[in-house]
């Protein structure tokens, strides 16, 4: 009976020492493609292994090793939690939210859909009041996908929380190379940024010319990110008393983006 119980724990301790030291290196394996920088494409079920910074694509029997520095993107299925997790954020309901947040971004890890978790998850630390927790879980985020710049709405977000903390100087410089290097959303979402941090510092003229208002007439192609320019520019023009110029763009986001939660804002006089 004793050896019996022994052989027991013996295998239940086996069990448990092959999965904390496979937990680490093996994610969630997802059908999806991966678009290499030579253009070539890969489909299969994939799978990132952290430790080795490779993806692992099975392809029935074939199984590839494609590593972190030869590929461009991850195109993967979107998780079916994410978009009841968002409405949970938006709504305010943070608690509920987070930790569906944190398994998608665990389960996705550099499989496209980690940083959309992030991003959110890092706008409930920052509603809470937790900016250095915000800021320290993006920069690990940016630190597992292989550095570089940030991009698109995490990238935003990212520039939020290092401007909570109070690193505009930092935050400059990231927001300067995702002009420069990014595609037109990542751009635009930069310069308002940029007018976000001289806006902070008092400047709210340059904050309306070189971030909002810029934004607004020159990226007319993020359609996303007009709305917040829009909007931005009508409050600056109306501390700055252009009355007149902030009802032509308060005019071009009700008529142009009517159902936007920055239109819904402004119609609630926020």
């Amino acid at each position: 009976m004793i050896a019996m119980k022994h052989r027991a724990w013996t295998m239940g301790l086996l069990v448990a020492m092959l999965v904390a030291g496979t937990g680490s290196d093996v994610m969630a394996q997802v059908q999806g493609k991966i678009i290499k920088k030579d253009r070539g494409e890969v489909v299969g079920a994939i799978r990132w292994q952290p430790a080795s910074k490779v993806y692992v694509v099975q392809q029935g029997t074939v199984t590839l090793r494609i590593s972190l520095s030869d590929v461009a993107r991850v195109e993967v299925p979107k998780p079916r939690e994410i978009d009841g997790a968002i409405g949970m954020v938006q709504r305010a309901q943070y608690a509920t939210a987070m930790p569906v947040l944190e398994k998608i971004m665990a389960d996705y890890q550099n499989l496209q859909w980690d940083l959309t978790a992030a991003r959110w998850l890092a706008e409930c630390y920052l509603k809470r009041g937790e900016a250095q927790r915000a800021l320290d879980m993006c920069e690990r985020v940016i630190s597992a996908s292989g550095g570089g710049t940030p991009s698109g709405e995490f990238g935003g977000v990212y520039l939020d929380t290092l401007i909570a903390v109070g690193q505009e100087t930092k935050a400059r410089r990231i927001l300067t190379d995702m002009i420069a290097k990014g595609d037109r959303v990542t751009a635009a979402i930069a310069q308002i940024k940029r007018g976000d941090i001289d806006q902070k510092k008092g400047d709210l003229k340059l904050a309306l010319v070189d971030g909002y208002l810029r934004t607004a007439l020159l990226y007319t192609d993020a359609k996303t990110v007009i709305p917040e320019a829009l909007y931005k520019a009508v409050k600056a023009l109306e501390q700055l008393q252009q009355a007149s110029y902030a009802d032509k763009f308060r005019k071009r986001l009700l008529a142009e983006y009517p159902r936007d939660p920055y239109t819904a804002k402004l119609q609630s006089g926020q």
